[in-house]
């Protein structure tokens, strides 16, 4: 569909801005301090309203006139919102998201027949939690230019050949034209003029093509880089997911939970921010489950009825660190202990492990210390999955446990992953990459050409002789090479 018949192009982007912003400011709501947070999420909510109306959506329009509805009683209310209400304004929220995300990814259209059928009802279905952040529409586009640059820094391979071909009939005429300075006897004096004028043009003619070649290519580099400074979007794009996690968890365990964080404007690959994404929401549920404890524990204890989860990111050299620290119980390691012995984790016999060797059997998997499985824990795979990213990710995940005083996760992975501009080859149905730096030019060759250079191992170009070896023999790697191909060129 073109753009210009596209009537909810522009309303997309705004519904998801105002989305966006809607599902952190109802977050945000048990933690306010006086009405400004109501007010904002009602402007919020009534210009989704309306803008829905606009493009004919009604169900959006419908359930932000209701998410107002709740609101509206508290705009002067600096009060905490009754959690029913709280529950009602994440139900609403849910839904607009589900509706929001339809309009971005439609389903696709379904097969035509010549046979009517009687339509059937659509299933309803009850919107959940939003899922991880990925990305990944948002970047189709970068990545399309950079595949686009990268074609484009292949085909310059030619024009790097051409400076040198121009620079070497540069070299032909001047000594040429040196000859003809010598040999005054033979050549005439207009001869001897157009031989220096041809290499001075020459010579003129190839500085400023290598001018220009050289011009291009650092141009194509300074929009590759400032590309890829494009596909970095900034960790706190999670944050509001993460915080949705914690507080259904706490809700779900009769728990008092303050969620904060920090470090949102760090930047970091798209691509790795989805699966950090989602191992951090098992870490944070656990450390709502197994760390928070009942609000009657934690006023025994001498703390804050309300407990803490605090999501930290911070840039170390080129990597990120990502940190989640709670105020709870920590690890309880004489339960990890018991769990580890009933189930053959630790060897009979044996001596006692210390606490550092215990957490490192929690990050293996298998181990829960929760007396029954719930929708939240008691499987014992949320730390295994962590593990399992960052050794994805070429990072390390580490835990620190405070007995009393809560424990810390700590993932640590790259920024972004090394990207390599290369050209793709494939022969013998193997694929292969070469650095683009190590290719100094491609060449297309005819059957015959083909043929006689796997024939006699060279190579002609250029007026050299180059050595030549089929890439389905140089790309194999079994005991035996494969029959070099006698009746077909070499795929290229």
């Amino acid at each position: 569909m073109a753009d210009g018949k596209d009537p909810l192009r522009y309303f997309r982007i705004e519904a998801r801005e105002l989305v966006d912003q809607i599902s952190a400011g109802v977050l945000d709501l048990d933690q306010r301090a006086g009405p400004e947070p109501v007010a904002k999420l009602l402007r919020f909510a009534h210009t989704l309203k309306g803008a829905a109306r606009v493009v004919k959506q009604k169900d959006i329009a419908d359930r932000a006139h209701a998410f107002e509805e709740v609101l509206v009683p508290h705009r002067a209310d600096p009060g905490p919102l009754a959690a029913e209400e709280m529950r009602e304004l994440l139900r609403l929220n849910d839904e607009i998201n589900s509706f929001v995300a339809r309009l971005e990814n439609p389903p696709p259209p379904e097969p035509t027949t010549a046979a009517v059928t009687e339509p059937m009802p659509a299933a309803v279905t009850e919107p959940g939690p939003p899922e991880p952040v990925t990305h990944r529409a948002a970047t189709q586009d970068l990545d399309d230019l950079l595949d686009a640059i990268g074609e484009t820094n292949t085909r310059m391979a030619p024009l790097r050949a051409g400076c040198a071909t121009v620079e070497r009939l540069h070299r032909t005429a001047a000594d040429l034209a040196d000859q003809l300075r010598l040999d005054r006897g033979t050549a005439s004096g207009s001869a001897r003029a157009a031989a220096v004028r041809l290499a001075a043009e020459l010579g003129s003619a190839g500085r400023r093509f290598t001018d220009a070649v050289d011009q291009i290519e650092r141009e194509l580099d300074d929009v590759r880089a400032k590309a890829e400074g494009l596909r970095l979007v900034p960790v706190g794009s999670v944050f509001t997911t993460l915080h949705r996690a914690v507080r259904d968890a706490a809700d779900a365990e009769g728990r008092r939970v303050r969620f904060s964080a920090r470090g949102a404007a760090i930047r970091m690959g798209a691509h790795l921010l989805g699966p950090v994404s989602g191992a951090f929401l098992h870490v944070v549920r656990n450390a709502v489950v197994h760390g928070i404890e009942p609000e009657d524990v934690r006023l025994a204890a001498g703390k804050p009825a309300e407990g803490t989860i605090t999501v930290e990111v911070e840039r170390r050299g080129r990597f990120a660190v990502f940190r989640c620290v709670d105020d709870g119980r920590g690890f309880d390691l004489d339960a990890l202990r018991r769990t580890a012995e009933d189930r053959g984790l630790l060897p009979p016999g044996g001596p006692p492990p210390d606490g550092d060797d215990l957490l490192r059997l929690v990050l293996q998997g298998g181990i829960s210390t929760s007396p029954s499985v719930t929708e939240v824990s008691g499987r014992g795979i949320g730390m295994d999955a962590v593990r399992e990213v960052a050794a994805q990710l070429q990072g390390e995940v580490t835990v620190r446990n405070r007995p009393g005083r809560g424990a810390t996760v700590e993932l640590v992975i790259p920024l972004a992953l090394l990207a390599m501009t290369g050209l793709i080859v494939e022969a013998g149905g193997t694929v292969a990459t070469l650095p683009l730096d190590s290719v100094r030019a491609c060449v297309r060759l005819g059957a015959d050409e083909a043929l006689a250079a796997v024939a006699g191992g060279r190579l002609v170009h250029e007026d050299t002789a180059a050595p030549f070896l089929p890439l389905a023999e140089a790309l194999y790697t079994g005991s035996t090479v494969p029959d070099s191909p006698a009746s077909a060129p070499p795929s290229w």
